[in-house]
């Protein structure tokens, strides 16, 4: 890719996004694949007059994979994290202890060329910072999600007690963000989840489905795998790891119109009005399960209802709904 290309995008993410000054030491993590958007983001930190290292860490075993030690305790000693790796860091250790510590993380995860300059990263990201805040506000106001699709979803949920939390991209304060930006994100109470998911597109660690991936919840739970060789992948998976790696973790509705509808999960589940479901730990988004795995998918077409309130249906959310919802 270009330089300037890459100097374009990263000026915006530590400039516009981040808020970089003087005052601020940065650290970029980056694994062998990310290393051209590594150095990227270093020059471009220093150039907003920053201090900022570049650490090439080995490739990660996986999503929530721990990063090495001596990284993880950098992360907490420097002001912004940047992580560019090809899994995400957000559910580890790692990442919770830096955002306890006051240290700003923004995690670029899968991150490719096309969607910096084509997808996702081009958005308006006022105008995805201010659908996401008003979703968000829905969802922690509501007490039950419905969702339904054409392929077969049918399932309910409590928020109760649950905070959304706003991946809006925008790290300069406090927290973390996920980049590209776009999502709503809430946990489920835990044990609430019933019905049935259909999955109709793609699954972190698996790619775009064969067929449609029909899961079962009960009390919580996926307790049923229908479907092609990426349910029978999926069951495979979650039978290898603990015992938490079954609980529905997230509903997280997609705020970003620039972003594609691609296999990859890092762009695809911030598309505005899809649902990123997932399965596994929800520690890091205000929940109380922990896993060592986070599964990420998508319902492309999905409808929910907050509250009996119908707020998406096609693609588009009713913003009215949305703020009934809200103010209760």
């Amino acid at each position: 890719m270009r330089d300037l290309e890459y100097a374009a995008v990263t000026r915006r993410v530590v400039e516009r996004l981040g808020e970089l000054t003087a005052d601020d030491e940065a650290l970029v993590v980056a694994d062998p694949g990310a290393v051209e958007l590594g150095r990227a983001l270093t020059r471009a930190a220093r150039a907003a007059d920053a201090s900022a290292t570049l650490s090439v860490v080995p490739r990660l075993a996986g999503h929530g994979a721990e990063p090495p030690a001596g990284v993880a305790a950098a992360m907490r000693a420097v002001d912004v994290v940047f992580v560019v790796t090809e899994h995400s860091l957000v559910h580890t250790e790692a990442r919770r202890e830096a955002a306890a510590a006051g240290t700003r993380v923004a995690v670029l995860r899968g991150v490719t060329p096309e969607m910096l300059v084509e997808g996702a990263m081009t958005a308006d990201f006022e105008a995805v910072r201010r659908t996401t805040g008003l979703v968000c506000d829905a969802l922690t106001a509501a007490s039950e999600a419905r969702v339904s699709c054409p392929e077969g979803t049918k399932a309910a949920m409590s928020l109760e007690g649950r905070s959304a939390l706003p991946l809006d991209g925008f790290f300069h304060d406090y927290g973390f963000s996920n980049l590209p930006p776009g999502l709503a994100v809430c946990s489920p109470v835990e044990g609430t989840a019933e019905g049935t998911i259909v999955l109709d597109h793609a699954m972190d660690g698996i790619g775009a489905f064969d067929e449609p991936v029909e899961l079962v919840l009960d009390g919580g739970r996926a307790v049923e795998f229908r479907g092609g060789s990426a349910a029978a992948t999926l069951r495979d998976r979650l039978d290898a790891a603990d015992a938490n790696a079954r609980n529905l973790a997230e509903f997280a509705p997609g705020t970003n119109p620039a972003a594609r509808l691609t296999p990859n999960l890092a762009e695809c589940k911030k598309r505005l009005g899809v649902l990123d479901v997932a399965l596994g730990d929800n520690t890091s988004i205000g929940g109380t399960t922990a896993s060592e795995l986070h599964i990420d998918s998508i319902i492309t077409r999905p409808a929910i209802e907050l509250d009996g309130r119908e707020v998406l249906r096609d693609g588009e959310y009713d913003e009215a709904a949305l703020q009934a919802v809200a103010d209760g």
